[in-house]
């Protein structure tokens, strides 16, 4: 076993960096299937965020003009958002802003608290946030991966006190900054799911490359958004807690090699140190 694990050390620290790397990849994708869950907003002589139905996404000047239309005028009831609902279904709407003209400022889901636009561009911030805080969690945990190639672990015959020290905190490291990613990624997909109706609506009614009059009659036809909206899911969250739980049980795995070729490699040290004691006698 001992020589087996010696022999493939190359290969397993490899594949060790290969988890990593997959990580911060991950990045580039993370947010594809909810990368038009977004709301354009403007800002005033404060400085201070509003959303209008004119506010744009200044890369391409697209307009909030479709999201703001669902909400004023969405009427199929198959819609888990009726506009009429807005004001007399207490039980799963409130009222955050009396003063707003729209109905998408005006209102928002009960268990919430805020108004569906600040809802959309809470999860929107979070999301991008997040995405940022993967590339530089993942970065830190490759730093951490170089370290132990630099005392190498995995081409060293001997393992040293320096060798198990690296060894097993730079895991450690990388087991922590996974969990705090899990983490952040079990609450942002609790969101989500929580929210994933409003999200698709979203998703479909910002989504550019759909023509403007199909984007203006899905609120008189829910069933056009469940169609073209097929590539909408959670599967970013999913394929991202799949890779670091990965990550953490090779790392735990990792802590557990290298302790055991220290001792294999003390144990071979005495051994030596004791046979010259005996063959000097």
């Amino acid at each position: 076993m001992t020589d087996f694990l010696k022999k493939h050390a190359k290969l397993i620290f490899m594949i060790y960096g290969i988890l990593i790397a997959l990580v911060i990849l991950a990045a580039l994708f993370y947010m594809t299937n909810v990368s038009n869950v977004h709301i354009a907003y403007s800002r005033d002589e404060n400085q201070q965020i509003y959303f209008t139905k004119q506010s744009k996404i200044t890369v391409n000047d697209f307009e909030n003009t479709s999201l703001f239309r669902y909400f004023e005028r969405a009427n199929d009831p198959k819609s888990p958002f009726v506009a009429s609902e807005f004001a007399t279904n207490t039980d799963k709407y409130i009222e955050v802003n009396p003063n707003a003209t729209d109905n998408i400022l005006r209102y928002g889901l009960k268990e919430t608290g805020k108004s569906f636009a600040d809802t959309i561009f809470d999860f929107q911030t979070s999301m991008s946030s997040f995405n940022t805080l993967i590339v530089v969690l993942g970065l830190i945990s490759l730093v951490a991966y170089a370290i132990i190639l630099i005392f190498s672990n995995q081409s060293r015959r001997v393992y040293y006190k320096s060798n198990l020290l690296v060894g097993v905190t730079m895991p450690l490291l990388v087991i922590v900054l996974s969990v705090v990613l899990l983490i952040n990624n079990l609450s942002l997909l609790g969101t989500f799911n929580k929210n994933i109706d409003l999200f698709r609506i979203v998703s479909y009614t910002m989504d550019e490359n759909i023509a403007l009059i199909r984007r203006n009659g899905a609120g008189s036809d829910y069933s056009r958004i469940l169609n073209e909206t097929t590539h909408f899911g959670s599967i970013g969250y999913t394929l991202l807690t799949v890779a670091l739980l990965i990550v953490i049980i090779y790392s735990i795995c990792l802590i557990a090699y290298t302790v055991f070729r220290y001792k294999s490699s003390t144990k071979d040290r005495n051994d030596i140190i004791e046979r010259a004691a005996n063959n000097n006698d």
